[in-house]
């Protein structure tokens, strides 16, 4: 714990030495939008769209259940996200959008269609209820 306290407040004060508090702020922010927008994005369509509402729960833990996808990795997901995350930079060298209407909604836009795409061609057979 100590450890980590001194870590925490030796990295608090690194923008007053190499640049503005708003300039680490404003990256700290894009990282979190370039990161769990298209991240959240990913769990919405594949809960509402993929999925229709419909996990089930039990499956969840199984090692060769209905969600283990190939050998526990969702290729369509990580795909979907990595792809976004490039589009996400993308947008922002793009001043009419990244100032209108931002990279990080776009970002999750592109990680939706993406995803939805790439999970109905990859769809596993899900076992009955």
């Amino acid at each position: 714990m100590i450890i980590v306290t001194i870590v925490s407040v030796f990295v608090t004060f690194i923008p007053l030495f190499y640049s503005t508090f708003l300039d680490v702020f404003t990256a700290f922010l894009d990282g979190i939008g370039m990161v769990l927008g298209p991240e959240i994005a990913i769990f919405l369509v594949d809960f509402y769209f993929v999925q229709h509402q419909n996990y089930l729960s039990d499956q969840f833990t199984r090692k060769n259940g209905a969600y283990w996808y190939s050998n526990g990795i969702n290729w369509s997901a990580i795909i979907s996200w990595a792809l976004a995350v490039c589009g996400y930079w993308i947008i922002k060298q793009i001043p009419a959008l990244a100032d209108t209407v931002g990279a990080t909604p776009l970002a999750m836009l592109l990680a939706a269609v993406i995803y939805i795409c790439l999970a109905k061609f990859a769809k596993k057979e899900r076992p009955a209820n």
